[in-house]
């Protein structure tokens, strides 16, 4: 349980899951009530993960690495840690975000890119 600062309560539920499952991310989203803002890092995978949990009607916020790894920089670094971290800058308030492109905008970046 975790609590605003303007006192309100939240429960917080952890869920392991494979980054690359998305069935399994699809199954244990669909349980949480679509009102449930979620936090997310903007790091490698994230735009397939932000619009499963738009699609499912989630509010998301997108946090800025680099902000968060200096806000959080005497602290542990480990994927609990860094859910735990967002979990606690969001429910204060202080959750440094970064810009989420829309999907339309992040195809049309990919299009132009050639592998080296």
């Amino acid at each position: 349980m975790e609590q605003t600062p303007d006192g309100q309560i939240h429960a917080v539920e952890r869920g392991r899951l494979e980054h690359d499952d998305k069935d399994a991310m699809r199954a244990w989203l669909s349980r949480l009530d679509p009102e449930i803002p979620v936090a997310l890092e903007a790091t490698f995978g994230w735009p397939w993960v932000a619009d499963l949990l738009e699609e499912l009607g989630h509010p998301v916020h997108l946090g800025h690495p680099p902000t968060i790894r200096a806000l959080a920089k005497h602290e542990a670094k480990t994927d609990r840690c860094d859910g735990d971290r967002l979990e606690k800058f969001q429910l204060k308030g202080i959750l440094p975000e970064s810009y989420p492109a829309p999907p339309e905008v992040r195809r049309r970046e990919t299009v132009g890119q050639t592998r080296l």
